[in-house]
């Protein structure tokens, strides 16, 4: 808990003394903010659970921290309208970053490793909310393989002709109509 703490308390000093909208790499903006997002939604629940747990001063102390909390999260979401540019990446490594943060804080402050039923239906859970996440992000992770295996299989479609003397067709290249007109109806 304290290393959540040392981060958010750097990123939201950070994030209130720099000018996040204008800064010269937008990427140091969406680090900042991604931290304050992430750092600040497991820590609000694991300061309310705590809350719950102790009594007297540190109960208020607990409460007056969660208070204090609130608006910088309202500036941080604020700032984020702004200084983002990929809003379809961020929202979604946020969201990924939010669940693996609080899965960890879960295993590690609260112990529920040791009252989870199924360790491996904990993990495939958490697996498929991150597949599910990667589906709704803009950030493609294969696209640069699928990219060179279509200009491989062009490639080859244009050496098959002059090999051949016959087109194959692809999706990209039109129906099987076209192809039989590109090889004077031969298939």
């Amino acid at each position: 808990s304290i290393f959540l703490v040392a981060v958010f308390t750097a990123s939201t000093t950070y994030m209130l003394t720099k000018d996040l909208r204008n800064v010269q790499d937008p990427i140091v903006a969406e680090v900042c903010l991604f931290a304050v997002g992430v750092f600040s939604s497991t820590l609000m629940p694991t300061i309310a659970r705590a809350m719950m747990i102790v009594d007297g001063i540190p109960q208020y102390v607990l409460i007056s921290i969660y208070i204090f909390v609130q608006p910088i999260l309202g500036y941080e979401a604020m700032l984020e309208s702004v200084a983002v540019p990929s809003r379809g990446r961020f929202v979604p490594m946020c969201s990924a970053g939010t669940v693996l943060l609080n899965a960890i804080t879960g295993i590690i402050l609260w112990g529920d490793w040791d009252v989870t039923k199924s360790h491996v239906a904990y993990i495939c859970t958490l697996l498929l909310i991150f597949e599910g996440v990667y589906l709704i992000s803009d950030y493609d992770f294969f696209a640069g393989h699928i990219a060179q295996k279509r200009e491989k299989k062009r490639k080859l479609i244009g050496q098959t002709k002059e090999e051949t003397g016959f087109l194959l067709s692809d999706s990209s290249y039109g129906s099987l109509a076209d192809t039989i007109e590109m090889n004077n109806g031969a298939i």
